[in-house]
């Protein structure tokens, strides 16, 4: 393989019927449930062969933008795969490559990104590199305040602490977490133990926190709308286990049907003109009540569930959305 890399372009592979995943490693995705695999199975389905590679496996040399990777073979809409022959591909050349890797948006995904941004002027990235970059998950809300609980953002201990003072309860996250890991609901916490807290998150999530009203709606769930290029194409509720206020379906909440309500469509036509600015075709919005909590951006999960609840298939409205696949 290295010895290829330094003899690129005799070896290099080159088609316009090749859809690129860049893509955690298979063997930690959860098959029943990824999203990456059910979109790139539709692309099969209508011709295209699947290159997948590990975001590490991206490079540039002498001109060339390409990934070090495995073709891939799935069946049963995408829930088995077969790995196939080793490749080096030139992405210049692919149909379109979707940025699939799961947060932490760190130093790594950041790097990334501007490889990438690179080639979005030859093929179609998804989503943007760019965008990606640009948008923040629990930040981009922000830009739409009539649609969000009251929210404070800062590394500053006595700033939160004087926030966490105007409410009975606040929930308390770290912003570059995920999967709702270090989500916690305080109720009156004082400044000694807002101090002691925020240096334990110091550890496991540098950086700002997020600290918003609590909202009681969430015991009843949480709900996940799932955009295809700022159109909503589906919508499901996540209802936390019993004393949990964290309604993610990789924290143990249950998925459930449920229907659009006039505010979900109203923060859904609001958000629609940012995220087509920003690239942004394939989003998850996170919302509890009436209020918008996140944006999910990175790799916008829940495709299946969508599909296994309603009996649809995401990934045609994903493809059918662009030209010509």
């Amino acid at each position: 393989m290295i010895k290829k890399i330094f003899l690129m372009k005799p070896h290099v592979t080159l088609s316009k019927r090749i859809i690129a995943l860049q893509i955690d490693p298979l063997e930690t995705l959860n098959l029943q449930s990824d999203s990456s695999l059910l979109i790139a199975f539709e692309a099969q389905e209508r011709g295209y062969r699947i290159f997948f590679y590990n975001p590490k496996d991206l490079a540039y040399t002498q001109g060339y933008f390409f990934a070090c990777g495995h073709y891939l073979r799935l069946s049963n809409e995408g829930k088995f795969y077969t790995v196939e022959e080793e490749a080096i591909v030139d992405l210049s050349s692919v149909r379109a490559l979707l940025i699939r890797q799961d947060p932490p948006f760190d130093h790594h995904y950041i790097a990334n990104t501007y490889i990438l941004e690179l080639l979005e002027d030859h093929i179609t990235i998804l989503n943007s590199p760019r965008g990606i970059r640009a948008a923040c998950e629990k930040t981009l809300p922000l830009l739409f305040p009539d649609f969000i609980p009251p929210t404070c953002i800062s590394e500053n201990v006595e700033i939160l602490y004087k926030f966490s003072k105007g409410f009975d309860a606040v929930v308390i996250k770290p912003l570059f977490g995920h999967g709702g890991n270090g989500v916690l609901k305080l109720e009156k916490p004082t400044l000694f133990f807002l101090q002691t807290l925020t240096t334990l998150y110091k550890t496991s999530f540098p950086g700002p926190l997020v600290m918003q009203s609590y909202l009681p709606d969430v015991v009843f769930g949480d709900k996940r709308i799932l955009l295809v290029n700022g159109d909503p194409v589906s919508i499901f509720k996540r209802v936390p286990k019993q004393g949990e206020i964290r309604a993610n379906l990789v924290q143990g909440g249950v998925a459930e049907a449920c229907d659009f309500t006039a505010k979900d469509l109203a923060i859904c036509a609001a958000i629609k003109p940012k995220l087509r600015e920003l690239g942004l075709y394939l989003v998850g919005l996170d919302i509890i009540g009436d209020y918008l909590m996140e944006i999910n951006v990175t790799s916008p999960t829940g495709l299946r569930t969508a599909n296994n609840i309603y009996n649809i298939n995401i990934g045609k409205f994903f493809w059918d959305g662009l030209d010509d696949i």
